[in-house]
């Protein structure tokens, strides 16, 4: 944070946001400022220029326009900087690559559909990589003999338990019907003693399983290699139907 504050220009203690001054942040402060909301209008606005723009260096033109006319608003109406940054209670003015940054990510997560880098892209692209490296973990886990065993020794313990305690809950119930409904205070003791038990169980299990991952250098590196695979497939496919 400390590197970041450097880039920009610390702005006086008592400043006031300008009506037209950006913040950058998210959350809804940002969100619910005029400026924000203005700038907000402007990029729906220059989105169909931005999306046909040809070359590079008509984008980076656009994007030059949209600062100029937030800190031209902002300087001349409400005596503002344009866009700001609130650093542990300090306000800031980020540098023009900062605000060219923003301005441009802001252009392309309007243009979601077209564009990789934008924050909608982005999120689709990790849950897409997700949800194939999930598959693909669970088949390692099933192909480790140790793990396997220690998995299945956990759902055996578990069904036997579930069977066990409804195996007491019938008897219970017959116990106190023949009892008049007398309660046997003993009942809850077994179920609870049944409980630790599973819980060491479980806990013990668990620590077994991740002192094997920690000792297993080589399912660690099939780990990573499955995620890297999916990641470098994904944008194969990106790049193939692009």
């Amino acid at each position: 944070m400390v590197k970041q504050a450097k880039s920009m220009t610390p702005l006086t203690n008592d400043y006031t946001l300008g009506v037209y001054d950006v913040i950058c942040a998210k959350g809804r402060v940002a969100k619910g400022h005029s400026g924000n909301q203005f700038y907000r209008q402007l990029i729906q606005q220059v989105l169909p220029s931005y999306s046909d723009a040809c070359s590079k260096f008509e984008k980076s033109m656009i994007v030059s326009e949209i600062i100029d006319e937030i800190r031209s608003r902002s300087r001349s109406n409400s005596c503002g900087v344009g866009f700001v940054k609130n650093i542990s209670g300090t306000y800031y003015e980020v540098s023009d690559h900062y605000a060219r940054e923003k301005v441009g990510q802001s252009l392309r997560d309007g243009l979601c559909g077209q564009y990789k880098s934008s924050s909608k892209a982005k999120k689709q692209r990790q849950k897409m990589v997700s949800a194939g490296v999930a598959d693909d973990f669970d088949t390692l886990l099933k192909r480790n003999s140790f793990l396997t065993r220690q998995i299945q020794k956990l759902t055996t313990t578990a069904a036997n338990s579930i069977e066990h305690t409804s195996y007491n809950d019938n008897n219970n119930k017959i116990h106190h019907q023949g009892k008049n409904n007398v309660l046997d205070y003993n009942d809850g003791e077994e179920d609870s003693n049944d409980d630790e038990i599973m819980d060491q169980l479980f806990s013990q299990t668990n620590l077994e399983i991740l002192e094997a991952f920690k000792n297993n250098t080589d399912l660690v590196d099939k780990f990573a290699e499955v995620e890297y695979c999916h990641k470098k497939e994904y944008l194969e496919k990106e790049e193939i139907e692009s």
